[in-house]
């Protein structure tokens, strides 16, 4: 697996596992959007308490994997982008979900998550 920023392995881990966490990982102020969402589908989230109560609710996936396909990182911008295979199981019907994701994350200048871009197929979710 290719080494991910710290911060986006403790996003990953955070929503998968223990929203509370993302309190630690995520400027007050941060966004998190989804420009593939369509329909219903959330599409941006803003401000850290919001994330956590999205994230907190119920698991439409467990048993979560990640591998590293590439990343390219511009520390002078805190620019980390991440191409990402995951794998997980849907909670209700047993069945395998298999996803590919290109994420773009800025940090503050505190190495806070400010802005979090994820791309996926959303005819898989």
């Amino acid at each position: 697996m290719v080494d991910l920023h710290p911060a986006m392995t403790g996003h990953l881990e955070a929503v998968t596992q223990d929203a509370e966490r993302l309190r630690e990982l995520w400027a007050p102020d941060g966004v998190l959007e989804f420009p593939y969402a369509s329909g219903e589908m959330t599409s941006r989230i803003e401000g850290v308490e919001r994330l956590v109560a999205y994230f907190g609710g119920a698991r439409r996936w467990g048993g979560w994997t990640f591998e590293g396909v590439r990343t390219v990182e511009d520390p002078a911008r805190r620019l980390y982008v991440a191409e990402l295979h995951a794998t997980a199981e849907w909670v209700e019907t047993g069945k395998p979900y298999v996803q590919d994701y290109v994420i773009w994350m800025t940090l503050d200048e505190d190495g806070r998550i400010q802005s979090w871009r994820e791309y996926w197929d959303k005819d898989r979710v």
